[in-house]
């Protein structure tokens, strides 16, 4: 296989993905690429940008994640890292290393701020999994637990370990 190697402003445009970086490496033919520095990764069913991306094959890495974005599932997130299996366009299954921040869509359309020390998604579960110090903030209330489970279908989240529950009620007047 040949390889593709570029140093400075570079843009590789692919089908419908488009990589922006420093530095990359494609192997031109296949589905083996690592991107460094400032990099942007524009895919069909996902977005990327961290210091560095790469694919060797359905698995997908990056490393100083500033913005993972999953619109079909309403998921955004940073990290330290991630690691997943790609099915087809779609990313199937991801580690994610923290501390992370993220956020996701509720039940009720609202937004809904988790923050851990690791996560796990699953599309075939239909779940996202934040564990170690987690945490949740939704408008008037605050979730903790050991671990938070975001059920997909539903929106619904699920505190497991240790949970407690925070509700900011509403200031009446005092005469």
């Amino acid at each position: 296989r040949q390889i593709l190697e570029a140093t400075g402003n570079v843009q590789l445009d692919r089908d419908k993905d488009r990589v922006t970086a420093a530095f990359l490496r494609w192997s031109v033919g296949g589905k083996t690429y690592l991107a460094r520095r400032g990099v942007r990764a524009l895919f069909s069913a996902y977005r990327l940008e961290a210091e560095e991306v790469g694919r060797d094959g359905e698995t997908l890495w990056a490393k100083e994640v500033r913005r993972y974005e999953d619109p079909r599932e309403g998921l955004v997130l940073s990290a330290s890292a991630v690691k997943g299996r790609l099915e087809g366009d779609q990313v199937g299954e991801m580690e994610v290393s923290g501390p992370l921040e993220g956020t996701f869509r509720g039940a009720k359309g609202e937004s809904v701020r988790v923050t851990g020390d690791r996560g796990i998604f699953s599309r075939d579960r239909g779940t996202v999994v934040v564990s170690g110090n987690a945490r949740a903030v939704q408008s008037d209330r605050i979730v903790t637990a050991e671990s938070l489970v975001l059920h997909l279908d539903t929106r619904r989240l699920e505190a497991l370990g240790n949970p407690q529950l925070v509700f900011t009620l509403p200031q009446k007047d005092k005469p």
